[in-house]
């Protein structure tokens, strides 16, 4: 069968909304406060109404009312209200809707657990890391982001293919992109980034990782990353016999260290889709 030709320069890339560089920027930052944090965000009205909305949730469990953005910020914590504001703040020029195969819950699902796991597995190899771990968490959160550009350009070609991975799951979802679209998450992501003017080493994580012979400067930072959607989609559909799981070896982490870790993180990563929920669906 050959291969569909399609023009991928019809692949229409939409403009990052003003001021969400800077916002990552400020996301990245270990050391701020949740007062700085507070001021940064209020720039960004949406954004400020979901992290209260969420804050007020069931899913988050408060005990008394939260009407500030400072007072959803302390109780839903650093990390959450990174990638939630990430999350929206990126997924926001594009319409998903446009493909109906396509699942914003199960996308941003696999984002969040993603970038959680990544978090943990990079924090444990920090001092031989070729990047710091907040980097591999964003990372995490943004790997399948070319796949939300390629819905909202490429969106019946994109259909296509996450069919026909839907009707077989033993097909790889890069290699349907390939064929039907002419060009793979990875790829979209590449662009995508480029004409947003994101960090190289961000880029450079992210288009490398599914490829296991990649032996860049940030290789091993892509390998994190791999193991980390390994460790997603083997809770997502366990096998099974675990001793049937085999991940990808990173120097430094353990096959037993990554089982150990699967099982601690299988309830979190369960808050984690439920969240997801809460935001996209």
């Amino acid at each position: 069968m050959n291969q569909p030709v399609l023009d991928v320069n019809n692949i229409r890339v939409p403009s990052l909304p003003t001021g969400i560089a800077h916002l990552m920027e400020i996301l990245a930052n270990d050391e701020i406060s949740f007062a700085e944090l507070t001021r940064e965000l209020e720039r960004y009205a949406t954004i400020c109404a979901r992290l209260i909305s969420l804050a007020n949730s069931a899913w988050a469990a408060t005990s008394a009312p939260i009407t500030t953005v400072e007072g959803a910020c302390k109780h839903l914590g650093f990390n959450v209200v990174k990638s939630t504001s990430i999350a929206l703040a990126v997924s926001s020029p594009f319409s998903p809707s446009k493909c109906p195969a396509f699942s914003c819950d199960r996308f941003w699902q696999d984002a969040l657990s993603t970038a959680e796991i990544a978090t943990i597995l990079a924090e444990q190899v920090e001092s031989s890391l070729d990047t710091c771990s907040q980097t591999v968490r964003t990372a995490g959160l943004l790997h399948n982001l070319g796949l939300l550009l390629l819905v909202d350009s490429l969106p019946e070609a994109t259909g296509r293919a996450l069919q026909a991975v839907q009707a077989d799951p033993t097909r790889s979802l890069h290699k349907e992109l390939s064929y039907h679209c002419g060009i793979d998450y990875c790829q979209a992501a590449q662009t995508l980034f480029g004409s947003w003017g994101f960090p190289s080493e961000l880029t450079d994580i992210i288009v490398h990782q599914n490829d296991e012979e990649y032996r860049g400067n940030l290789w091993k930072a892509s390998q994190l990353l791999m193991l980390s959607k390994q460790v997603v989609g083997s809770l997502r559909e366990p096998p099974e016999d675990i001793n049937q799981l085999r991940f990808i070896e990173v120097d430094g982490i353990s096959q037993g260290k990554v089982l150990s870790l699967r099982l601690k993180m299988a309830p979190r990563v369960q808050q984690l889709e439920k969240l997801a929920g809460l935001l996209f669906s």
